[in-house]
């Protein structure tokens, strides 16, 4: 869904009258797992539509990689990561944390602590959880795991 702002100027000039009109137009903020990107927040880090790489704070980071091929390494805290559309590597490390790859044929990994869920869309995706008891979302696609997580499903 696109925004569209529209200006309109009406000008007079020796009794004639002249309208202008701007249209701008703006993409949608992302969204992940519920949170909407906000510039104003420190924790907040936001990607490109190209191929990123993005390392996180030891806070609790929301990282949104967009489009593209982006590797993303959450770091400590309880971080919400998700890298859109492209081939991501997202690694959750320290923290329970909240992973989505989107769409492509993306490598999540958890983090050392448990509690992690690892999401991904259509595409032949690999799932590793960390310690402790994680939980796997294949999507679509030929996915694997490193038998750490407990699948939700699997749709072939």
């Amino acid at each position: 869904m696109r925004a569209v702002f529209i200006m309109m100027f009406t000008v007079s000039l020796g009794g004639m009258l002249l309208l202008q009109s701007t249209v701008f137009a703006a993409d949608p903020l992302p969204t992940c797992f519920g949170v909407t990107y906000d510039s104003n927040h420190p924790d907040h880090i936001l990607g490109t539509n190209g191929d990123d790489q993005i390392v996180g704070t030891s806070r609790n980071d929301v990282i949104f990689g967009m489009n593209g091929n982006d590797v993303v390494l959450g770091q400590e805290g309880d971080d919400i990561i998700c890298g859109g559309n492209g081939n991501d590597i997202l690694r959750g490390r320290g923290g329970a944390d909240r992973m989505d790859g989107g769409d492509g044929d993306d490598v999540l990994w958890g983090g050392a602590d448990e509690g992690d869920q690892l999401f991904s869309g259509d595409g032949d995706d690999f799932l590793g959880g960390g310690e402790g008891d994680d939980l796997c979302d294949g999507g679509r696609g030929k996915d694997r795991t490193n038998g750490i997580c407990a699948i939700l499903r699997q749709v072939p």
